[in-house]
């Protein structure tokens, strides 16, 4: 282990070439803002193997032409995980393959310096042919790759790029690349509903070409952007392509200042009056053009996702030009030209969607980028559109192995009420014992039903949990089976068996999201609500002497450590979805506050104690 102890700024640097790192964590250190830790000067030909860079300032490491950055762990650095960026050089030949890309941008530099564009699991600039596959790109703070600025050649395949808060992929201002057989899901939900709230009517995607598109005069093993055969799941929305009118090479508005175009080598060229004519009219510009976007799977449960509007939109669109006062770009020839002259197609492409209508936009003539929408039909284009091509196939919906219907979500409720026994506190209404037990059978018996009904075809996913709980009905009907004490443990090995059936019916819908754990959160924090209402209504009944003053359920038979049990479950996973991103604090808040108030009431010490160990290092949930 190499260990800045916060005090050093570089762990590995110079112009060495051909240099080899491996089995090796460098932590700690404090690179400043755009500067990396290993590799700090981009030296050529590095070798970064087995490597786990971690908890450092700026960029865990930089790169340097052939660079190979293989099945390493780039977590939690203050900037980027790497930044692809070599001052003096060019940076060809990169391959990142097998690596994890996890929780980067720590310190968020884009709300420290607004509009930055200075963050992301890794960021591409100006590097020219690049390998990037088989990696795990997940819960960074802001987009997960990002490649900014004449990047060319890039080959973006079979990588997992989940649960970012911004863009999967951001593909800026770059040429030719081929994005395929990637897995897409839950991303951008903390920026895209961060514009949504606000009011921006833009389509903010989560995956953006912006100004970006294929040339085949700049050598590169493809002519087009072409995405295919990826599965997009439960984004905030799915693909944009985008031309800014007044972003183009020489132009006040270009945020990339002093870059010009791969064309065009000299800037000063893009000036009037040349700049009105070929071929410079055409080359001062990055284009959006021949992308084709073809065979990919969208899938989007709008409930997954907890939004309304504004997150199952695509689209093809360009602003309406009006600066500078002398770009030969002003009004609408961009965006007639994005959507009818520039060969971007949309086809063969599958939509799936629970309470999503997948709109597209077609042309955007207007300085908020908005456009008209064509909605989702068996297949549905645009007639006007000489050089763009939108075919939409929307997928059958029963096809629903990815999207749980609401259904689940009832039945894991009902599993739950099943489990709340039947036996404790006084009430302030009493209630049989007979009548407690009917309605936690029933429950089960319901649920059991429910789920057969939602998935009749019986299927299911592999499951260790499942399969040992299956496993332990085995002793329990051999211990059951000769009736040595009666019907009573036959029957509770009836009940088991009829618990684990449910669980393997809803293992069907078991992908890793959060869906589940919301539904828990959701049923426990209702129990606690009857808790608290009794609490309200009498609080004699709801701390009674017997238990010695402390919380016990006053509605429904529940004791303490029972309540404090459920309350710490509800606390857990709520601080664990806020660390994740997948809340907002105040949402938190509401429930966090209320059942702190009641673990405390139930004087639980084992609960308290299991919540705190449980959230002592919380980052180990997703640690490479």
């Amino acid at each position: 282990m190499l260990d800045g102890r916060k005090t050093n700024q570089y762990a590995f640097g110079g112009t060495a070439r051909e240099v080899t790192i491996r089995h090796l964590t460098v932590q700690r250190f404090v690179a400043p803002p755009d500067e990396g830790v290993v590799n700090h000067d981009s030296a050529d030909g590095w070798v970064i193997e087995h490597a786990t860079i971690q908890y450092n300032s700026g960029a865990g490491l930089m790169a340097g032409a052939r660079q190979r950055v293989r099945a390493s762990c780039l977590r939690e650095n203050g900037q980027y995980g790497m930044n692809a960026y070599k001052a003096k050089g060019k940076i060809n030949g990169l391959v990142v393959e097998g690596n994890e890309i996890v929780g980067n941008n720590t310190d968020d530099w884009e709300r420290r310096r607004k509009g930055c564009g200075c963050t992301g699991g890794v960021k591409f600039w100006a590097v020219d042919g690049a390998d990037v596959r088989g990696n795990w790109v997940h819960d960074n703070r802001g987009a997960g790759l990002w490649a900014d600025t004449n990047n060319n050649d890039f080959r973006i395949e079979g990588n997992l790029l989940e649960a970012n808060d911004g863009a999967a992929l951001i593909y800026e201002t770059s040429y030719n690349a081929v994005i395929r057989k990637n897995t897409i899901r839950r991303n951008n939900w903390v920026e895209g509903r961060r514009y949504a709230d606000r009011g921006d009517t833009f389509p903010f995607a989560t995956v953006y070409v912006s100004e970006s598109g294929g040339e085949p005069r700049v050598k590169a093993r493809t002519d087009k952007i072409e995405i295919h055969r990826n599965v997009l799941e439960d984004n905030w929305s799915g693909i944009t392509l985008w031309e800014n009118a007044d972003r183009f090479c020489n132009s006040p508005a270009n945020t990339s200042s002093g870059d010009c175009t791969l064309l065009v080598k000299d800037t000063d060229r893009c000036a009037r009056p040349a700049i009105a004519k070929a071929p410079l009219y055409a080359d001062c510009r990055w284009k959006t053009q021949r992308v084709d976007i073809h065979d990919n799977r969208f899938v989007l449960d709008k409930s997954t996702v907890d939004c309304t509007v504004k997150c199952d939109r695509m689209a093809v669109l360009a602003n309406y030009g009006t600066y500078p006062d002398w770009s030969p770009y002003q009004g609408e020839r961009v965006a007639r030209a994005i959507t009818r002259k520039q060969h971007n197609r949309w086809h063969d492409n599958t939509y799936v969607g629970r309470g999503s209508s997948w709109p597209t936009t077609r042309a955007g003539c207007s300085t908020s980028g908005s456009g008209r929408a064509i909605r989702t039909g068996r297949t549905r284009a645009a007639p006007s559109a000489r050089g763009t091509v939108v075919e939409m196939r929307t997928g059958p919906i029963p096809d629903t192995d990815r999207i749980p219907p609401k259904t689940v979500g009832a039945v894991w409720g009902l599993l739950v009420l099943n489990t709340l026994g039947s036996t404790g506190a006084k009430t302030i209404v009493p209630l049989p014992r007979s009548l407690i037990q009917m309605v936690t059978m029933g429950a089960l018996v319901a649920a059991f039903t429910l789920a057969l009904a939602v998935n009749l075809r019986l299927r299911v996913r592999p499951s260790a949990y499942v399969f040992l709980l299956t496993l332990l009905l085995v002793p329990s009907v051999i211990s059951s089976a000769d009736l040595g004490s009666g019907f009573g443990a036959l029957f509770r090995c009836a009940r088991l068996a009829l618990f684990v059936g449910t669980l393997w019916l809803l293992s069907r819908w078991w992908d890793g999201g959060v869906t589940f754990v919301r539904h828990h959160i959701r049923m426990y924090f209702a129990v606690l609500g009857s808790v608290a209402v009794g609490l309200a209504v009498s609080p004699g009944a709801a701390l009674p002497d017997l238990y010695g003053g402390r919380l016990v359920g006053a509605l429904w038979p529940l004791t303490p450590p029972q309540i404090g049990q459920y309350a710490a479950v509800v606390i857990g996973l709520t601080v664990l979805l806020l660390l994740g991103r997948r809340t907002d604090k105040g949402s938190a808040a509401v429930v966090i506050v209320p059942s702190l108030v009641l673990l405390a009431l139930t004087h639980t010490r084992t609960a308290t104690l299991g919540l705190l160990v449980g959230l002592a290092r919380p980052r180990s949930a997703r640690s490479c």
